[in-house]
């Protein structure tokens, strides 16, 4: 079986790396419009047309990137609609500029067991619950919606997840239009694949991160294609490391913040960081202007809240774990 993913660059230190950004078929992070394009990637050349760009994207190295003449006025977008970066807009659901209520609990999920962790897929429907069951055994669990406005049912045993998602696991994570499911165990980070929506997530692989040793890192998540990963080591320094042509190869990380934090969400463009700092379960944000320059220590927002665990795609709603989940959400 062939895995076809994003050409990308190596990040260094102190500069922006670049991603492919939304390409029009399940893996995202690659095109091809030419005979020859697809051919550079592993296709077979009757594969023209079948992995395009998105409307407003080209086709560069086999990556659909944002034209140079439109990336600020698309960058400028998704600052304020992605991030919750504070731009005063109301996007529908909520006014950005406004701060979170006080967390509430999430209907139909919390039972008398630790809901240790909560996600969500790429259409924001399906919901993924990590809970602490009897026997000391972590199992994740789903629930589906049928829309971003509903509550999410009761979950239930997730016949995808057979693979994945049980034992001694943390922070999983879904990406790649729920093509790729990232978690955590004592053994360190792994990623699992599958071709479709429609099948199990395969048997996990073990992620090579530069030259570090992928044990006691802590998985915070990825940008929506996964062509960046967030971790954090034992000193607690969020870290970056970009994707190589390989789901489970990633290049040699890079500093994100200048303060150890404990657990954290990070936003879709990468640009704002909801974090723990000390295992308390006070909720702090930090702001970055790119992804470029480093986190510094943020402005307390949620006290004695849990552990961010998810934040929305239009940044409206911050999920909270630990013990029960929750939902901070800013008003209209």
């Amino acid at each position: 079986m062939v895995h076809i993913f994003a050409r990308m660059f190596r990040m260094s230190l102190g500069m922006v790396f670049a991603v492919a950004v939304g390409c029009s078929h399940p893996n995202k992070g690659v095109c091809c419009e030419t005979a020859a394009q697809c051919e550079v990637i592993g296709l077979s050349a009757d594969s023209v047309g079948k992995y395009n760009c998105d409307d407003g994207l080209v086709c560069v190295n086999e990556a659909c990137v944002i034209p140079p003449d439109a990336s600020s006025s698309v960058d400028g977008a998704v600052d304020g609609a992605g991030s919750g970066s504070g731009s005063g807009t109301s996007n529908g659901r909520c006014d950005l500029a406004k701060p979170f209520a006080a967390p509430v609990l999430v209907p139909n999920i919390n039972t008398g067991y630790d809901e240790l962790h909560f996600m969500m897929s790429s259409n924001e429907l399906t919901a993924y619950i990590l809970r602490d069951d009897p026997g000391d055994n972590d199992m994740v669990t789903s629930t589906t919606r049928g829309s971003i406005d509903d509550d999410f049912p009761i979950d239930v045993t997730d016949s995808a997840l057979v693979n994945v998602g049980s034992g001694r696991i943390n922070n999983p994570h879904i990406a790649r239009s729920d093509h790729l499911w990232f978690e955590m165990s004592l053994a360190g980070l792994y990623v699992s694949q599958r071709t479709n929506t429609t099948e199990p997530f395969g048997a996990h692989t073990l992620l090579t991160i530069g030259s570090i040793t992928n044990s006691g890192l802590r998985l915070i998540g990825t940008d929506p294609d996964a062509l960046v990963l967030y971790f954090l080591e034992s000193d607690g320094i969020l870290q970056a490391a970009a994707n190589h042509f390989s789901a489970s190869d990633f290049a040699e990380p890079v500093p994100q913040s200048s303060f150890a934090l404990a657990d954290g969400a990070i936003s879709r463009d990468g640009l704002t960081l909801y974090y723990e700092p000390d295992g308390l379960g006070d909720v702090y944000v930090s702001k970055r202007s790119s992804t470029s320059v480093m986190f510094d220590a943020g402005t307390l927002i949620l006290p004695a809240a849990g552990d961010p665990a998810y934040v929305s795609q239009d940044g409206c709603e911050l999920y909270i774990s630990g013990s029960d989940v929750s939902v901070a959400r800013r008003p209209m």
